[in-house]
């Protein structure tokens, strides 16, 4: 071996004998021990300052809400209950969607049959995809339906087709008579629901878990929704047959239903009560169009729709899903291991070990940043005492949350992980709870006109004309906060301004967000 080579191997053999002398040495072992006391003091001074300075900060801000009147305490919004012999909803056909540990997502079931669902499909397609549009309101496409539900049973409906979107009076009643029949499987439970929408209060067998809000169960909000859209369907029949009465008690158990989840206190009630709104003003429409309603009838429905304030509702739902979100943070700090199910898991970050090592401050932090944000951006725009929504401030917010809350990295390191999950979207709430605003305050209007159209024998000139011996006040735009628009020639139609807040002339816009929100008061032959 060379002399060269041997040399370096006793020089290596040497030096990892020295290092490892080094390592069991005592010296060794004290400055090891002198950084690990280093490095635990320091983590220990740095979780000392996280915690206070978060605490810090959530107790100064929940003092500063407190003294603004602002209610923390979630067991105070919600609903109370009410007995079983007033409550609309404790009839056995909703209240049984609460039976049981888990509640069932759905009442189809025995009571609860399917052509309703097994026709929708098909009657769309069969009307060509089209939807209900509240801007070009239309009757009811009965023979599209009539085809759907003879589908269910026989192929035999191409004697059918050319009548397709017909507004022949008699095509819709032999249409409606079909129609009709096919329904008659849901009258029992819709015969429980006339007689309990008599009962003048309502709060379901909601199961409120006050440690996880995020979690409770909300098992009828489809069953109201779809329920609603049947009765659509049935009263809007039972007007092509002339059967009045009955569209009148149909539309009356929408607006129930409607009403009874005001009390509730999540923002997806509020949502499905905007959208069960058309369904009313819908069946209102064609009623309208047809020149069904007698002057009592339309009285009642116009004081109804005038007491509907969503916009204050919607202000009462997002302060439970702001005290929502002090419960999450509450269950979080008590079990961390739940924060990788909760967190947006869309990062790289290992958001359950962080989750876990996080001090109790950060969770502090993400409380505060979330009420701060909910309060700013959430709550601004909606005027209660008006009824009116700022589109302008509504987007704006909206996107100053998204500028907040930026990627999932982003978002926790400047603690505002639950603001990225958990802040609804602000523009898309916003506007559909004005669209159903607008919808109830144009239906009464409409149902003024017609009281005057009876009355003077002609349409009047402008709104002002209905006051006050047909309506107390005109309401207002949801979105100018002004009184409503009206042009009376040369087809009587009333309207708002929309989402893009320009008068369009009463020109209709093809999405919600462009052209004016119009009620057209045309003749449904028109």
């Amino acid at each position: 071996m060379p002399e060269g080579i041997s040399l370096r191997s006793e020089w290596e053999r040497s030096s990892t004998r020295w290092l490892l002398h080094y390592i069991v040495s005592w010296q060794f072992l004290r400055k090891l021990l002198f950084a690990l006391a280093v490095f635990c003091t320091l983590m220990a001074v740095f979780y000392a300052y996280e915690d206070w300075r978060g605490k810090r900060a959530w107790h100064t801000y929940r003092a500063q809400l407190v003294s603004q009147g602002a209610d923390l305490d979630i067991r105070n919004i919600i609903p109370a209950e009410v007995p079983d012999d007033q409550n609309f909803a404790a009839t056995p056909f909703l209240s049984a969607l609460f039976q049981g540990r888990r509640p069932s997502v759905t009442n189809v079931d025995a009571r609860w049959p399917t052509p309703f669902e097994d026709a929708r499909h098909a009657a769309k397609l069969f009307a060509g995809g089209k939807e209900l549009n509240t801007n070009d309101r239309r009757l009811t496409d009965l023979v599209s339906w009539q085809m759907a539900f003879r589908k269910l049973v026989t192929t035999n409906y191409d004697d059918l087709r050319a009548s397709l979107n017909s507004h022949d009076p008699s095509i819709r009643a032999g249409a409606a008579d079909e129609i009709l029949r096919a329904l008659q499987v849901y009258d029992p439970v819709l015969t429980e629901l006339h007689a309990a929408s008599q009962r003048p209060l309502s709060r379901y067998k909601v199961i409120y878990d006050l440690q996880n809000p995020w979690g409770i169960f909300l098992p009828h909000l489809n069953v109201v929704k779809r329920t609603c859209e049947l009765l659509q369907l049935k009263a809007s029949a039972e007007l092509a047959k002339g059967d009045t009465e009955s569209a009148f008690k149909d539309l009356n158990l929408i607006l129930r239903f409607i009403e009874s989840l005001q009390s509730e206190s999540f923002v997806i009630s509020h949502i499905v009560r905007s959208a069960c709104v058309h369904f009313a003003a819908q069946i209102l429409w064609e009623g309208l169009a047809l020149e069904r309603w007698s002057e009592p009838q339309l009285s009642q429905l116009q004081a109804r729709l005038l007491s509907y304030n969503f916009i204050g509702d919607l202000q009462r739902s997002f302060q439970f899903e702001r005290v929502a979100g002090i419960a999450l943070v509450d269950l979080l700090e008590n079990d961390k291991r739940q924060a990788l199910a909760i967190i947006d898991s869309g990062t790289t970050v290992p958001l359950e070990l962080l989750a876990r090592l996080a001090p109790e401050g950060w969770y502090e932090l993400e409380r505060v940043n979330y009420l701060k944000l909910f309060n700013e951006c959430i709550l601004a725009g909606p005027d209660p005492s008006t009824r009116t929504v700022s589109p302008g401030i509504s987007e704006a917010n909206e996107r100053r949350v998204n500028a907040a809350t930026g990627n999932g990295v982003k978002a926790i390191l400047h603690h505002m992980a639950l603001c990225r999950l958990l802040l609804p979207a602000i523009g898309s709430i916003h506007r559909k709870t004005a669209l159903g605003q607008t919808a109830a305050h144009e239906a009464a209007v409409a149902c003024a006109l017609e009281r005057f159209h009876k009355a003077k024998g002609a349409h009047p000139k402008t709104l002002e004309e209905l006051v006050p011996e047909f309506l107390s006040a005109i309401p207002n735009d949801p979105i100018s906060g002004k009184p409503l628009k009206y042009q009376p020639d040369p087809a009587p139609k009333i309207y708002s301004v929309g989402w893009n807040q320009k008068d369009d002339g009463g020109i209709a816009g093809k999405t919600q967000t462009d052209g004016d929100w119009v009620w057209n008061l045309r003749n449904a032959n028109e």
